[in-house]
């Protein structure tokens, strides 16, 4: 059978450059995505040599993902044993996290730093070791903490609605009572969800050099539940198979601080919030071996203006990799690492008739090699309003 049937039997995953993948659990059926994605083109995937290198997969019953430009993973590791040992099980609080500090600079990790002003030197791939010998892991986080802040928050033309998206947001004065007042929960910003809503949007890369011919998705959507045990559940690396069920699990290998609602600094890192490196798996339908991220994660509480905002928060990441030219270890070949060059969650409050509700805005930019430009869009779309509605149905149950 062709390469697009055996996609099409499987059309429930994620793509893997959507939140749900790069902050909670790195995975996705992203290949299925794409059959679906590009079934209204007359390009076959069959007939793309970039996706699998001269079609050499085209007869095979799974996607061997060594035969593409991703690139393979080589740390063998257990995951969903709750006894592994990482350094983040001697870290958990701020005064315990000097021996897993210890076995992390023999882990040496590397961040992209091609779009951080202060980093950046002209080298639009360079990365920098986060270490304590390099750059300070604070301003790192804070770097990536005012692009993903920024990038959440803006409402200008650079985000293009996609159609049907464009028709909502035409039609949100019928949406409101005589009085200007929604009919529904919905935040009092600009191009807030209202009801089962998920709104989505494009963009250019507003920089250049690595990954900045692919497009940034940002999707927006409310959730029945608070701002905080909405990003209890992200941070929560034991229960990521709630909302994916490929997922193989999530491992916290490295703790640079702990707690996301403590508003003062770790006095070791003189990090806000919480601050890790996780390794995700996840064990899509037609793919041979697992589908791996290895990512920087932040997440902080944001200050509210009044008490009647409530509570907010913003999580980012980025792939992290073992070496400082942004490849996995080559030991082995047991999972196919992907890269994120950055995952936003903007999660807000909202206020409607004494009801918990919040809304989640979620931003990816990932890298997908030897991925059709156009194709990897339209899968990216599709995936960005699946995650919110996936995680919208674990608060529905």
């Amino acid at each position: 059978s062709s390469l697009r049937s055996q996609l099409s039997s499987s059309s429930d995953g994620l793509n893997f450059m959507t939140p749900a993948c790069s902050i909670d659990e790195g995975d996705g059926d992203f290949y299925s995505l794409l059959s679906n994605a590009s079934s209204d083109s007359s390009d076959s995937l069959d007939s793309l040599p970039s996706l699998n290198e001269g079609n050499k997969n085209a007869n095979r019953s799974y996607i061997d993902m060594d035969d593409t430009p991703l690139r393979s993973n080589a740390v063998k590791s257990s995951y969903g044993n709750d006894s592994i040992e990482t350094p983040s099980t001697a870290a958990s609080t701020h005064a315990g996290l000097e021996d897993g500090r210890q076995l992390f600079r023999r882990q040496q990790s590397y961040i992209r730093s091609h779009d951080l002003s202060s980093f950046n030197r002209g080298n639009t791939t360079s990365l920098i070791p986060l270490s304590e010998e390099g750059p300070g892991v604070s301003d790192v986080v804070n770097a990536l903490f005012q692009i993903g802040l920024e990038s959440a928050m803006d409402n200008s033309d650079r985000w293009v609605p996609e159609r049907t998206t464009a028709k909502i947001l035409n039609q949100r004065p019928q949406q409101l009572d005589n009085d200007g007042h929604s009919i529904g929960p919905m935040g009092p910003w600009p191009n807030a969800a209202c009801g089962d809503e998920v709104l989505v949007w494009t963009a250019q890369c507003g920089h250049d050099g690595y990954g900045s011919e692919y497009p940034m998705v940002r999707a927006r959507g409310l959730l029945p539940t608070s701002a905080r045990d909405m990003i209890d559940l992200l941070l929560d690396s034991e229960r990521v198979k709630e909302y994916n069920k490929m997922s193989l699990g999530r491992e916290n290998e490295h703790f640079f601080s702990k707690g996301v609602h403590n508003p003062s600094k770790c006095p070791k890192t003189n990090i806000q919030g919480e601050a890790k490196i996780v390794r995700s798996r996840s064990q899509p339908p037609v793919v041979r071996k697992p589908v791996e991220l290895r990512l920087f994660l932040h997440a902080r509480r944001l200050d509210s203006e009044n008490d009647d905002e409530g509570s907010k928060y913003l999580t980012i990441a980025r792939s992290v990799w073992e070496n400082e030219d942004g490849t996995a270890d080559a030991q082995a070949a047991e999972a196919t690492r992907c890269e994120m060059l950055l995952s936003v969650n903007l999660i807000r409050d909202v206020s409607y008739r004494g009801e918990k509700w919040c809304e989640i805005t979620s931003l990816t930019h990932g890298v997908s090699p030897g991925i059709p430009i156009f194709i990897a869009r339209k899968a990216a779309l599709m995936a960005a309003e699946k995650y919110i509605r996936d995680i919208r149905s674990v608060f529905e149950k």
